[in-house]
């Protein structure tokens, strides 16, 4: 492919940028409830320049992982912009970056068609752009994530220069995000693992560098070790590493089975694909009817729609994988993609149905890891079944118009389950302010949902009472002191958890006072 043609990336890198800014076009405020936090830090890191980062007037979390914070106190001062503007744009778009390093990656894997298919899925996938759309420190650590990947490779890197970059990744990594940076070290690891595997089994060399795994590792652990350790308040232990290890094992030989044993014949194949949509379709109608995991609520019907893009990429990873076994002899490297999407299954196996404490905020953010894969061995499948130009065009163009009508209605809070927590609206911001200035901020008892809690308690430093605000809209019971509400509260439910909890009888609220609204946010005052 020529370097003219080559600009066609340029295509994927437009559509998630739009996609990642959607939300914060649409509302005029960052989205996600994890933004405010850093917002709060970053702000407070360019007021006391030069600081300790452990002191205590950070949120004693995001500080230790700060890169995403010190990339947006730069961001400011280059643009001479306020904080909060810097980091909704600049973040977001710093992730969207992630397209192109796809692209190099399944470029280099299977070809320029593949590639630039690969990164319209990634840059349109629903979950995904939405939860990169917010000041996350995931949304920062997503691109270093994929060049790493990006290294691991690249044959045409010679050994300096791999461990060079690897160890200028590995660090930027490590200082983003600890979740990002596990995932990393565990594809890197795993994949270079199976690239020996078939070295000696089977003669089919992959070329998987081990440098940069091992790099990796090493500056993760020791920058856990002797820093992060004090911001996260959970550390894994050797029953929960062994636990993860089964789970990961499990698709790792699954995946070795079914890259080595006999090709697949046109009908078979077929056969396959169908079967794989079934089953994928069956599982989301199953989630209508039943929780998977105490995380998970119960989806209704109507939900369905939404898993379309999802839906539509299944068979096409069955026919992506089949040609990469087909041409694994002579193309070994593109056995990457197939595990490591059997890395990120695992590790999402292991966020829904294992004891691990953290499953339920793992279950939300371990499907993001499966994209990139799913994105590679789905592109393959396109450009090999449709073959065609103008049918993998339309292809590639229904599945991102399926995603971008997705990700709208998640922006605009239309549907309950979508996210609608995440999203925050001006008159969200102008309420929280207002209980700042006048309410009497840290001495205050304030009551009001997840949502409200983030901001408050990350951004405003007043901390607020979820339980309460909840016993009183579901059981009326009374309290002293400030309730904050707004309207989806009684659309979409009280968020005390993963998503939101009905509110039964929203006239709960008429023996307290209201003492604010703007016809979004309310406050009200409690006698006791």
């Amino acid at each position: 492919m020529s370097r003219s043609k080559d600009l066609l990336v340029a295509v994927p890198l437009a559509l998630a940028s739009f996609m990642r800014l959607l939300p914060l076009l649409l509302n005029g405020v960052p989205p996600s409830t994890d933004s405010w936090p850093i917002i709060g830090n970053t702000e407070k890191l360019l007021m006391y320049t030069p600081i300790n980062l452990e002191s205590q007037v950070f949120d004693g979390y995001n500080n230790f992982w700060p890169a995403n914070s010190l990339f947006g106190a730069m961001s400011a001062l280059l643009l001479g912009v306020d904080v909060k503007t810097a980091l909704a744009v600049m973040v977001p778009l710093a992730c969207s970056t992630s397209v192109l390093a796809l692209y190099a990656i399944v470029k280099r894997l299977h070809g320029p068609r593949a590639a630039l298919i690969a990164a319209i899925i990634l840059a349109t996938a629903p979950t995904h752009s939405f939860f990169t759309a917010g000041i996350t420190k995931e949304t920062y650590a997503t691109p270093l994530y994929l060049l790493l990947v990006l290294v691991a490779v690249s044959s045409s890197l010679d050994g300096a220069s791999r461990t060079t970059l690897t160890l200028l990744l590995a660090l930027a990594l490590a200082l983003s995000h600890h979740l990002t940076a596990v995932v990393a070290v565990t594809v890197l690891v795993a994949v270079a693992f199976m690239s020996l595997i078939h070295d000696l089994a089977d003669g089919v060399k992959v070329g998987v560098a081990v440098t940069p795994g091992v790099a990796t590792a090493a500056i993760a652990a020791l920058y856990n070790l002797t820093y992060s350790s004090r911001g996260f308040g959970f550390q894994m232990s050797l029953s929960d590493v062994l636990e993860a290890i089964c789970y990961l094992a499990v698709p790792l030989a699954l995946a070795y089975i079914a890259v080595t044993c006999r090709r697949l014949r046109r009908m078979e194949l077929v056969a396959l694909c169908t079967l794989s949509l079934a089953a994928a379709a069956s599982i989301a109608v199953a989630m209508t009817r039943l929780s998977l995991s105490p995380a998970l609520p119960v989806y209704r019907l109507r939900h369905l729609i939404y898993a379309i893009p999802m839906l539509m990429l299944v068979p096409m990873v069955v026919a992506g994988g089949e040609e990469v076994k087909r041409r694994r002899e002579s193309r070994g490297l593109s056995l990457v993609l197939v595990y490591w999407l059997a890395v990120a299954a695992g590790l999402q196996l292991y966020a829904v149905f294992s004891s691990s404490p953290l499953r339920g905020t793992l279950t939300y953010r371990a499907v993001n890891f499966l994209y990139p894969p799913v994105a590679g061995l789905a592109a393959i499948g396109v450009v090999k079944a449709l073959k065609k130009a103008k049918w993998i065009a339309l292809f590639a163009f229904v599945v991102a118009l399926a995603s971008c009508y997705t990700i709208y209605v998640a922006s605009t809070a239309q549907e309950d389950y979508m996210g609608h927590h995440m999203v925050y609206s001006p008159m969200d911001y102008e309420g929280c302010r207002w209980i700042s200035v006048y309410s009497g901020g840290e001495g205050c008892h304030l009551m009001g949902d997840m949502k409200v809690s983030y901001m408050m308690e990350g951004y405003f430093n007043c901390t607020v009472d979820v339980l309460s605000g909840y016993l009183k809209l579901s059981e009326g019971k009374p309290f002293r002191g400030l309730l904050a509400l707004y309207s989806d509260v009684y659309t979409h439910g009280y968020v005390a958890g993963y998503y939101g909890l009905k509110v039964e009888d929203p006239k709960r609220t008429l023996d307290l006072d209201l003492i604010y609204t703007n016809s979004y946010f309310e406050v009200y005052w409690g006698e006791g």
